[in-house]
């Protein structure tokens, strides 16, 4: 629950409406500020972070043939998540299409990893790059339907269940004055349970029908002109650990990414003018009053 105190002159209901309806807006946004800065996902090209481009209410990134690149996770919440990320529509666990059933990496509390590629063994992955369309992982496993896209979903893991004990205790009869009848004996206690028994035993994937991402680039006049290759073996040993997930992801992060020309075919604007942020105090004082302009 957020609390937010706010004063305001009364000078008519429609003012006194409208100025708590502003408020109550910017407080939506900053909900929804706050519950996406609790997770970071973002495309490091050749160790850097990717300039990222908004058009149309997407995130786009310019990617160049034989450059390779990594993913980088960051949680910031106090409990540990699972990241699952996908390249070109392509689970980088196992090469499948990607779901919301797919594997993926957990990332401690305060803590974030660094994926450089497609996961071949325990211990090794592929290193991602970008190549043309044809040389493309997913091409070459005939499944470039979904090129172009980089998506990453943050599941929070289940609460585990708490087994709660009630005990039923006896309450007996009232004696009565000059009623010789003795207290009836106290039946023998037995355990009420409220609540899971704790039990069963769920595994870390349910058995659901995978839900695949349908991530395709609609614009007009557009093609997609590189893809995702599969690079040289990096070493990058993992652990394989039980993670007991929610049903639905908390967030969901989504990265689009073509070559600079197609990019640029669809209106994203790569040399826009720099934004100075307007200060509240430039100087502290020119005076002790307001000059007639």
């Amino acid at each position: 629950m957020i609390y937010s105190s706010c004063s305001f002159t009364r000078s008519s209901d429609t003012n006194v409406i409208w100025s708590l309806k502003s408020r109550l807006t910017r407080i939506e946004v900053s909900i929804i500020t706050m519950y996406r800065s609790l997770y970071e996902f973002d495309v490091l090209i050749n160790g850097s972070s990717a300039r990222e481009h908004v058009h149309e209410g997407r995130t786009y990134i310019e990617g160049r043939n034989g450059s390779s690149f990594s993913l980088r996770m960051r949680n910031n919440s106090h409990e540990r998540c699972l990241f699952v990320p996908t390249v070109d529509g392509l689970s980088i666990m196992d090469g499948k299409d990607g779901s919301y059933e797919s594997r993926g990496y957990i990332v401690g509390a305060k803590d974030s990893i660094t994926i450089r590629g497609w996961r071949t063994s325990d211990k090794d992955v592929a290193e991602f790059f970008f190549s043309s369309p044809g040389e493309s992982y997913a091409s070459k496993k005939g499944k470039g339907r979904n090129m172009g896209v980089i998506g990453c979903a943050v599941f929070k893991e289940k609460e585990k269940p708490v087994q709660v004990k009630i005990e039923k205790e006896y309450i007996p009869y009232p004696v009565y004055p000059n009623y010789p009848h003795p207290r009836y004996p106290a039946p023998e206690r037995s355990p009420w349970y409220f609540g899971v028994d704790g039990t069963s035993n769920m595994s870390l994937y349910s058995a659901q029908a995978p839900t695949s991402f349908s991530l395709q680039n609609n614009a007009v006049g557009t093609s997609q002109a590189i893809g995702t290759g599969f690079g040289e073996t990096k070493h990058s040993p993992v652990v394989t650990v039980e993670f007991d997930k929610t049903s639905s992801p908390d967030t969901t992060f989504l990265i689009y990414y073509n070559t600079r020309q197609e990019l640029e075919k669809m209106g994203v604007i790569f040399n826009k003018p720099l934004y100075v942020t307007p200060r509240a105090f430039p100087k502290e004082s020119n005076g002790d009053y307001c000059e007639r302009p």
